[in-house]
């Protein structure tokens, strides 16, 4: 139970939270393989797919992919230095 003194947070519901975190942004990471492992060989000419080859998948959609994936390995990292701080805490 929580009380306004209390400080910190629950270590194995942060744990948790950290291995979700890092379990989504590797996902994505296999996503963004998958679908390039589809659009190389896909035979598509013209305009359009010179817009989406060159724009629209590598600096639109896998560009916000990719950042999507930074923020969560970004987070990810933060709990764990925060579960870290607060072993070390509850040690001393």
């Amino acid at each position: 139970m929580a009380t306004d003194q209390q400080q910190g947070g629950d270590l194995e519901e942060m744990a948790k939270l950290e291995a979700a975190l890092t379990t989504r942004s590797s996902q994505l990471a296999t996503a963004v393989s998958e679908l390039e492992a589809k659009i190389r060989p896909f035979f598509w000419q013209g305009p359009d797919a010179d817009q989406f080859k060159q724009q629209t998948w590598p600096q639109a959609i896998k560009g916000q992919i990719e950042s999507a994936r930074a923020r969560l390995d970004e987070t990810a990292k933060l709990i764990r230095g925060h579960i870290t701080e607060q072993q070390a805490a509850s040690q001393a």
